[in-house]
């Protein structure tokens, strides 16, 4: 019987792979046709398709949850129009949010940048990065630096002992 069980979970592992690989090898391979698939999320009002053209690789839960959420606005505030903007030269690669610092998690080579509703009938632009990644283009998304810049956060149980 544990033999059978075993094979079962197998069984089920290797029937969902060809699903993740196809979806993995299924991103676009062209900056281009990663904006129009934008373009279609959009129309659509699917959030979903906006989030598979996301590199989901090295991204914690809580991230995925901020870039749900972020997408979820463009939703809201009607984003239209997107279009592929070069990189500013203002841009850096690596920020930090609440004492960690992140990076891309592809090779940033330009911005998403969609036109937003706002208050008043007026129209505003906001932006996201883009790149490649193993021949594929896709939504940048941050990923944790390892090596950080700052000083790691204090646990509290840290903080209790200096005190």
């Amino acid at each position: 019987m544990k033999h059978a069980r075993v094979i079962q979970i197998l069984a089920a592992v290797f029937a969902a792979l060809p699903a993740f690989v196809a979806s993995a090898t299924d991103a676009p391979t062209t900056a281009d046709e990663l904006l129009k698939r934008c373009e279609a999320a959009l129309k659509a009002k699917d959030k979903q398709a906006l989030l598979s053209l996301c590199n989901w690789e090295g991204v914690s839960a809580d991230m995925k949850e901020r870039k749900e959420h972020f997408f979820g606005c463009w939703l809201d505030w009607k984003a239209h129009d997107p279009k592929l903007a070069p990189l500013p030269s203002t841009f850096t690669a690596t920020n930090e949010l609440f004492g960690i610092w992140y990076k891309p998690n592809v090779d940033v080579v330009g911005l998403m940048a969609v036109k937003v509703n706002v208050g008043g009938g007026g129209e505003s632009e906001i932006s996201t990065p883009y790149g490649k990644k193993n021949d594929h283009f896709y939504l940048s998304n941050p990923v944790e630096l390892r090596d950080s810049p700052a000083p790691a956060v204090k646990a509290k149980s840290d903080e209790a002992k200096s005190q």
